[in-house]
């Protein structure tokens, strides 16, 4: 079976040795021609899935740092709207809501079982400044994150 594949490559290569452009494609097309002939193409798998793990986990390991989407897609070689994309429609969050899902958690989980001042376990969430973080904070929970410490004291 591989040895037409074998000869025409081979014939292709010869002509294009002696500048023959037309004929060594006409031997390449034939090879491509042979080729379909006996393969089966199938879809491409959605890899879509695959990204939006690849996302989760790059979210998951850099959410305490001031995180972009252009980072992201800069990370794992997609675009940033591609990024937006799969947040929008498989996890159904914006990129925000979900990072500040996660800076909340963490400091909710640092609240609870910590005497840190509230202003380190800011900045160890990646939150940058103390007024977006007890907004965030409001959003998520209902309080504030003090009133969050003492009612779990």
């Amino acid at each position: 079976e591989g040895k037409p594949f074998a000869a025409m490559l081979l014939r292709a290569r010869d002509m294009l040795k002696k500048h023959k452009v037309k004929t060594a494609t006409a031997y390449l097309n034939a090879v491509l021609g042979e080729f379909l002939e006996v393969t089966q193409l199938t879809d491409a798998p959605d890899i879509s899935g695959n990204t939006a793990v690849k996302i989760l986990e790059y979210c998951a390991e850099h959410y305490t740092e001031q995180i972009t989407l252009k980072q992201i897609a800069d990370a794992l070689f997609i675009s940033q709207s591609y990024v937006s994309k799969i947040f929008s429609d498989k996890l159904h969050y914006s990129f925000r809501e979900y990072i500040n899902s996660l800076r909340i958690s963490k400091a909710k989980e640092l609240l609870s079982d910590s005497s840190f001042p509230i202003s380190e376990i800011m900045f160890a969430c990646g939150f940058s400044n103390q007024s977006s973080f007890n907004r965030v904070f409001q959003e998520f929970c209902g309080c504030s994150p003090r009133e969050f410490k003492k009612r779990v004291k």
